[in-house]
C-alpha cells in the first residue's frame, strides 16, 4: 500500500474481526489462524483474498504481514 494507511483492524474473540477502511469496503467477518498463519474466511478481508502471518516482538506486541488482491499490507500498533 506504499506506506498509506489502509484501515483499522480490530481482532475479537473466536476469530471475529471488525475492519474499517477508507480504501476499500469495511465490515465484519472471521479469520482462522494456525501457528502464526492467518487467513480471512468471511467478510471484506476474505473478499480481497487476505492471507498472511504474524510475529510477536520481545514486548509481546504483534505485527501482521498480509497479501491481498490489492497488494501487501502491514498491520501493527501505531508508534508512540
Amino acid at each position: 500500500m506504499n506506506g498509506a494507511a489502509f484501515g483499522t483492524l480490530t481482532l475479537l474473540v473466536a476469530g471475529d474481526y471488525d475492519f474499517a477502511s477508507s480504501a476499500t469496503l469495511g465490515g465484519s467477518g472471521q479469520v482462522a489462524s494456525s501457528g502464526n498463519s492467518v487467513n480471512a474466511l468471511t467478510g471484506p478481508l476474505a473478499d480481497i483474498g487476505l492471507t498472511g502471518s504474524f510475529i510477536t516482538d520481545e514486548r509481546g506486541e504483534a505485527s501482521f504481514m498480509f497479501t491481498t488482491a490489492l497488494g501487501s499490507v502491514l498491520c501493527a500498533l501505531p508508534a508512540g
